[in-house]
């Protein structure tokens, strides 16, 4: 996976707090999709969509994970000064999503924001993409939600998905929400 300089480190988190979270409340929403049970943010950077998923929905638990530690660990801090202390929904770690450490089946819903370019080596690649989409399947319950967001391969990806049963629930321009046979 491509790593981040600091420069794009500090753009992508503040694009992160201020226009990621309300764009994905607003089409879950636009939707009618109610995120509860377990969710996964992959590639979450500090968390920032996690915690207004969190405030508006408040599922039981919330996987924040990203494949730089550093981003996890400054998303760890960001939540305790936010929220006083570290809530018991909230689980921070490191994870790779051409490699994700959960069991088959473990989450409701799977969030991925502007995160699969980071996976290829050049934003238009179509190389790794595929085994981050299929680690995202493995983990997804029956009925569970996966919200995709990037600026690269969404035909591609909604190939991906349609080729394994997935239903469209929301089509954008760069955003889709399938949902799992």
């Amino acid at each position: 996976m491509a790593s981040m300089n600091n420069f794009e480190k500090i753009f992508v988190n503040y694009l992160n707090r201020l226009r990621v979270p309300p764009t994905v409340v607003r089409l879950l929403n636009k939707g009618n999709i109610q995120p509860t049970g377990t969710i996964l943010e992959i590639g979450a950077g500090l968390g920032y969509t996690s915690h207004a998923i969190f405030n508006k929905y408040h599922p039981s638990r919330i996987f924040i994970c990203d494949f730089d530690a550093t981003q996890v660990e400054r998303g760890k801090k960001l939540t305790r000064a936010k929220f006083g202390s570290m809530p018991p929904e909230f689980v921070y770690q490191r994870e790779d999503v051409l490699n994700l450490s959960f069991n088959d089946e473990s989450f409701d819903m799977v969030i991925s924001t502007l995160m699969f370019h980071h996976v290829e080596e050049n934003l238009r690649d179509f190389k790794k993409t595929p085994r981050g989409i299929s680690e995202i399947q493995r983990v997804l319950k029956p009925g569970g939600i996966f919200f995709y967001w990037d600026i690269a391969n969404q035909e591609k990806v909604e190939q991906l998905m349609h080729d394994a049963g997935y239903t469209t629930l929301l089509s954008t321009r760069k955003q889709r929400v399938f949902q799992k046979p």
